[in-house]
């Protein structure tokens, strides 16, 4: 429930916090979902919310190699983007805190490269990351809502909000049965006063 996400801040440099949001429920909206998208074809994704709905697809059949090569994060950024304009015809879901209709806010391509899991972003804005150093025990957080096994997995979003912050997400426990995670959200003051924080 929302009441259970707790947040912390902790000052850092200059105008920069970090926010720390902890207990925020991981769903599995659906999982083995595919849409036609112009320019790539079949999509194959599963679809996870976490605050926000995310679409989780394996980057290797789509051709992309999950490195720092700037023709791949070119590609990245592009069938994200292709994407996310897909979905935000095809893929209209039901905000859980709102009730409202909510459209995915990114893409997550997901696969290892040279042995250690990355993960990749692309936001509608067309903003890249990927986490190089991310636990050899990372997984589709899909998958792992939907086993509910004791395991781990982080990777960083950038870029949520269509602002260049970070946001890494950390599968912290679900050994007994509940998908829980905490996000930490690098936001600079100015963000927070303009009131942008998570809308």
């Amino acid at each position: 429930p929302a009441a259970s996400i707790q947040c912390m801040v902790t000052p850092l440099t200059g105008y920069d916090f970090e926010c720390k949001l902890m207990n925020i429920p991981v769903k599995t909206v659906a999982t083995g979902q595919e849409t036609g998208v112009p320019g790539i074809g079949l999509v194959k994704f599963d679809i996870v919310f976490a605050g926000e709905f995310y679409l989780l697809t394996a980057a290797d059949t789509l051709g992309i190699t999950l490195s720092h090569e700037k023709t791949m994060l070119r590609r990245m950024e592009d069938y994200g983007q292709w994407i996310l304009r897909a979905a935000a015809i095809n893929l209209k879901q039901i905000d859980p805190f709102t009730m409202r209709e909510a459209i995915p806010s990114a893409v997550v391509f997901t696969g290892t490269d040279n042995a250690f899991p990355i993960q990749a972003t692309a936001t509608p804005q067309g903003t890249i990351n990927h986490s190089p150093g991310a636990a050899a025990s990372c997984t589709r957080v899909a998958s792992l809502a939907a086993l509910k096994q004791p395991r781990e997995a982080t990777f960083i979003i950038r870029s949520l909000f269509g602002y260049q912050s970070l946001v890494a997400i950390t599968e912290t426990d679900n050994s007994s049965g509940s998908d829980i995670i905490t996000m930490s959200v690098t936001l600079n003051v100015s963000l927070l006063q303009a009131g942008h924080l998570f809308g």
